[in-house]
């Protein structure tokens, strides 16, 4: 597999456990030694793992992180920002930021604007960052955020694979998921050709 550094949106949940971090943090070392650049966002779950994952291995310079909140600043050997809410990893972001990767603070819109709408827009941003296509990555059931994503990406033109720990649970909503492989794991893809409509709010 070659990818001289095509932009792979990735995410998923944002509680994984000990095996969908792992996971996660396959797709992440595999994407990465193929040469890719990750565009990622900034919840805890998944989007950290692949931020730890990218910068623990020296690859945070090829890490794109859109962040829902605002930019981080160090407290008295903490750190903290702005419009943060429960599901930030304040933390993966900011280490990631320290080692070299690109931060895209409010990528989701202003303080000012609800959580939830922010982190949909940010959500958006994060897909059409893609060049090459898109990785999801679950324990069981994918959640609407990652519905979300994978729907901008096939609308975007760029295919979709959806992972999961086994047993492998077909994402829900309208049709258009097929069994596939991506990475040596089963999955279920979305092709690029895929209907808008399969949009759903996070």
């Amino acid at each position: 597999m070659s990818l001289p550094y095509d932009v792979w949106a990735v995410g998923g949940s944002r509680k994984l456990s000990p095996a969908g971090r792992a996971l996660a943090q396959y797709v992440a070392g595999q994407l990465l030694a193929a040469r890719a650049r990750l565009a990622v966002g900034c919840c805890t779950g998944a989007d950290a793992a692949f931020i730890e994952c990218a910068a623990g291995r020296g690859f945070a310079s090829r890490l794109w992180i859109f962040s829902a909140f605002g930019p981080i600043e160090a407290r008295a050997g903490a750190v903290a920002a702005a419009g943060t809410c429960r599901s930030s990893a304040v933390g993966a972001v900011a280490a990631a930021k320290s080692s070299g990767a690109a931060i895209i603070p409010w990528a989701g819109g202003r303080p000012d604007m609800p959580v939830v709408a922010r982190l949909r827009a940010r959500t958006t941003q994060v897909a059409y960052a893609a060049t090459a296509g898109g990785v999801i990555v679950a324990d069981g059931q994918f959640g609407p955020g990652s519905l979300l994503l994978a729907s901008h990406l096939a609308a975007h033109g760029c295919p979709v694979y959806a992972v999961t720990l086994a047993p492998m649970v077909p994402p829900p909503g309208p049709g258009g998921w097929l069994a596939d492989h991506f990475l040596g794991l089963p999955c279920w893809r979305l092709p690029a050709t895929a209907p808008a409509a399969l949009a759903i709010a996070a």
